[in-house]
């Protein structure tokens, strides 16, 4: 992923100055399907971690009703004893401890580049 990131950041950039100084405002097409392949590949993980973390929460709700509605001490307790593992070890998966993999990653690297281009674009203007 973080590989994906680095490029991602990279073609964005290249983009985003050949659109400003390119004569007639195109971009290389083989450029702009690497910036889409690279995109979706650092997107879809984000994507199956929330659905996966979703399917964990559906679980959780499994073993809520099967301690409530339990007739069998022994049900109850395993179903008790799963509740405590979930509180205890939340499901996330990180990058070097560092972000947290889930939907809002892509939101948060969008907004970091879109940053970094408005500042690359004003100092080539200012520099070039």
């Amino acid at each position: 992923m973080l590989k994906d990131c680095i490029f991602i950041f990279y073609y964005v950039i290249l983009v985003a100055v050949g659109l400003v100084f390119a004569p007639d405002y195109s971009v290389h097409p083989h450029l702009a399907a690497e910036t889409i392949f690279h995109f979706v590949k650092f997107v879809l993980p984000c994507v199956l971690m929330e659905l996966t973390k979703s399917e964990v929460e559906k679980i959780r709700i499994i073993f809520v009703e099967i301690t409530a509605l339990s007739s069998d001490s022994k049900i109850s307790a395993i179903a008790e004893d799963a509740l405590k593992f979930l509180e205890k070890v939340p499901f996330e998966f990180t990058l070097w401890r560092f972000a947290s993999v889930n939907i809002r990653l892509p939101l948060q690297f969008l907004g970091l580049m879109t940053t970094y281009v408005i500042v690359s674009i004003q100092f080539m203007h200012v520099f070039g």
